[in-house]
């Protein structure tokens, strides 16, 4: 199952990369899931506030859905460098995104602060994660 907030880094990382309005095939690529069930999901962000649907064209996020998923962007980088320089796991972006939605900010804020200073995140337009642009194999 796929989450929101997955629908939303995808839309937020090629935003960063100037691909706007995010076409909702490439979401639906990317996040592995038909066509029909990405536009219901995008609905359903849309209801929320946090997408723009534009018909024919794609999705651009809000200024709501920009901040939540600028968030999420940050809680998604410092778990995968976690998982990867601490945890050493070999598919930590994957491991990651799964679990984006049940760390706090603040606790991916401490995680960084006490165990990861030494390492800076990715940058979302010039050094995107593959999770959240490639389709999944």
């Amino acid at each position: 199952m796929t989450s929101p907030t997955e629908y939303l880094l995808v839309v937020y990382v090629a935003a960063e990369r100037r691909q706007e309005p995010v076409s909702t095939g490439h979401v639906a690529e990317v996040v592995g899931r038909s066509p029909s069930a990405t536009t219901e999901a995008f609905d359903r962000l849309a209801d929320r506030g946090l997408v723009r649907v534009e018909p024919y064209e794609g999705v651009r996020l809000t200024d709501d859905g920009e901040a939540a998923a600028a968030e999420a962007y940050e809680t998604f980088t410092t778990l995968a460098r976690f998982f990867r320089t601490v945890l050493r796991l070999p598919d930590a972006e994957r491991e990651a995104l799964a679990a984006v939605d049940t760390v706090d900010a603040v606790v991916a804020e401490r995680i960084a602060a006490r165990l990861l200073s030494d390492t800076e995140p990715p940058d979302p337009a010039r050094d995107p994660p593959a999770v959240l642009v490639e389709p999944p194999e």
